[in-house]
């Protein structure tokens, strides 16, 4: 009797730890099917034909001087777009780092030259050590970081181009 009390409690341990298995592997909730497409209204089409120069030159619609001279001092002062140019020389030179390291770092070349003379015997003797230091790219740690350094830099050409001045 205690035999089969323990198989039959084994047998039912055993299909609830199959049940348990079996639902971890089953999906949850529905399947994402994509989302409609949002009608856009009549009123908001245009049928006129605008480029990106145009529009960022909007305020010459008023066709006021006053305006036209404020806005090319505030484009003259405009520091973000002075400090966006210097974030691409930052990460052009950030670039040309992470570009080096991929080289030999640390070299030296060092030689010594020595001689004794005594009774008609000379006795002489000459070295040169040249050491140099390399880590080669194994596991793609320079690789990473030069792909980190140009999208960066991509990230910085971007942002200047984004400030509507670039063309």
């Amino acid at each position: 009797m205690k035999k089969e009390h323990r198989r039959l409690k084994t047998i039912t341990l055993s299909a609830l730890l199959s049940v348990a298995l079996l639902t971890g592997c089953a999906p949850l909730g529905p399947n994402f099917s994509g989302v409609d497409s949002i009608k856009v209204p009549a009123s908001w089409a245009h049928h006129s034909k605008r480029n990106d120069a145009q529009i960022a030159q909007w305020w010459k619609i008023f066709d006021d001087r006053t305006l036209d001279t404020l806005v090319q001092k505030a484009y003259a002062q405009n520091l973000d777009l002075k400090a966006a140019g210097l974030r691409i020389l930052q990460s052009r030179a950030a670039l040309g780092i992470a570009t080096g390291l991929q080289y030999p770092q640390v070299q030296t070349l060092s030689g010594n030259v020595a001689g004794i003379r005594k009774n008609n015997n000379s006795f002489s003797a000459t070295g040169l050590n040249f050491d140099i230091g390399w880590e080669m790219d194994i596991w793609g740690k320079y690789a990473r970081g030069i792909e980190s350094s140009e999208a960066t830099l991509y990230t910085a050409l971007a942002s200047y181009s984004d400030s509507g001045l670039v063309g």
